[in-house]
């Protein structure tokens, strides 16, 4: 589907899923989709009882400065957490 915009051009949107597979579109998505993942458990493992103002786009996280420090340490626990375990080795 193509949507045409005044301001912003032409969009094309995927309405569907393709049959045709591509090892190297696969290849190139394994390590970006991988770093991801890691950084979504992070979160999870961060926020999972987080009872405060919070907002989250990708990576990044937002609080109010009176909850800084604390994120922070959360943020610390959860990525020694996600990753003493090396997750890259395991992948591989």
């Amino acid at each position: 589907m193509v949507i045409r915009t005044k301001h912003l051009g032409q969009l094309t949107v995927a309405t569907g899923y393709s049959t045709r597979l591509s090892p190297k579109e696969m290849l190139n998505a394994l390590a970006p989709s991988f770093v991801h993942s890691l950084d979504a458990t992070i979160l999870k493992a961060a926020l999972g009882d987080w009872r405060h103002p919070v907002a989250c786009i990708h990576d990044c996280v937002a609080v109010l400065p009176s909850d800084m420090d604390r994120m922070m340490e959360r943020l610390r626990r959860a990525f020694v957490f996600t990753v003493s375990d090396n997750p890259l080795f395991r992948l591989a």
